[in-house]
């Protein structure tokens, strides 16, 4: 998910647009999801990345995104975030009695709505309005549903709309004086091509650092906390007087710290092996020898 401030630009043949990017903590519930997502598919870690594998592994990489998203988009882990927390959600009040806290799940689940939460107000403030960009269109659903719950106006696009009606909403969101803050839009993302090496850098980020502290931290923040440490702006380029700029996302490789490039060298089984060992034991063991307790025993 992306989001940028919008800025008409008339007249301009050649326009640039700065572009900041904020690294958003994954919340603790993100971080326990993304663990699971890596122990479900060890079998098909430990394969690598055979010509027979490659969709399997890709699959791995797109419940990890949107996990990286919200944690909601994965079957299951909605319902399980709500059997774990609903409970939790009930405080006691003054007087002894029950009440339902004002937490929203769908932000306090997700580092990258945390931050929607907090960086829409001030933006609005400033008379600044939003394009939110998501692969998914799941995610744009979500979306909607947190911008009605905070009564923020809002158009969308994605595959499902028409092209008289993406044209109308292009329309009101671009006119003179209309007062819509948010536009959603629905994009394609390129698969990164090194699929294997993505999800080790990905795995050693995560798994080895299981600290729930800069998830806390980043959640108490105030956006002007959460923007000053962790912003990277760079200049991209515009498309003159047109006022929709081309966006495209795509997944380049990261360059990987020097402490992690020989762990990347390793082969697929030692690697995580090393990394996610009770898992790869437990997926070692034959079926015929697992043992199940009957029941009413």
């Amino acid at each position: 998910m992306t989001s940028t401030t919008h800025e008409r630009r008339c007249g301009e043949k050649d326009s640039s647009t700065e572009e900041t990017i904020v690294w958003v903590e994954l919340t603790r519930e993100q971080r326990i999801y993304y663990r699971a997502v890596y122990e479900n598919n060890v079998g098909t870690l430990l394969k690598g990345s055979t010509s027979s594998d490659v969709s399997s592994l890709r699959n791995v990489a797109m419940e990890l995104r949107k996990v990286c998203n919200h944690p909601f988009l994965c079957d299951g882990f909605k319902e399980d975030y709500a059997s774990k927390h609903g409970a939790s959600r009930r405080m006691c009040g003054k007087d002894g009695k029950n009440v339902i806290s004002t937490q929203n799940p769908l932000q306090e689940a997700s580092g990258k709505m945390i931050l929607v939460d907090k960086l829409l107000p001030m933006l609005k403030g400033m008379g600044r309005r939003v394009l939110i960009f998501s692969k998914f269109t799941m995610m744009l659903d979500l979306l909607e549903d947190y911008l009605l719950s905070k009564a923020y106006t809002y158009e969308r696009i994605d595959g499902n709309i028409r092209g008289s009606d993406r044209q109308a909403a292009i329309d009101r969101y671009s006119a003179t004086k209309s007062n819509i803050v948010v536009f959603l839009l629905n994009v394609d993302v390129e698969m990164n091509r090194n699929i294997e090496s993505l999800l080790k850098h990905g795995a050693y980020d995560i798994l080895k650092d299981d600290s729930d502290a800069a998830a806390a931290e980043f959640s108490a923040q105030n956006i002007h906390e959460i923007l000053e440490p962790r912003t990277q702006e760079r200049l991209i380029g515009g498309r003159g007087a047109n006022t929709f700029s081309v966006a495209t996302n795509t997944e380049r490789d990261p360059e990987p710290a020097e402490e992690l490039k020989p762990e990347l060298e390793k082969g697929s089984k030692e690697f995580w092996k090393d990394l996610l060992s009770d898992a790869c034991k437990a997926s070692e063991v034959p079926v015929e020898k697992v043992q199940t307790t009957p029941a009413g025993s």
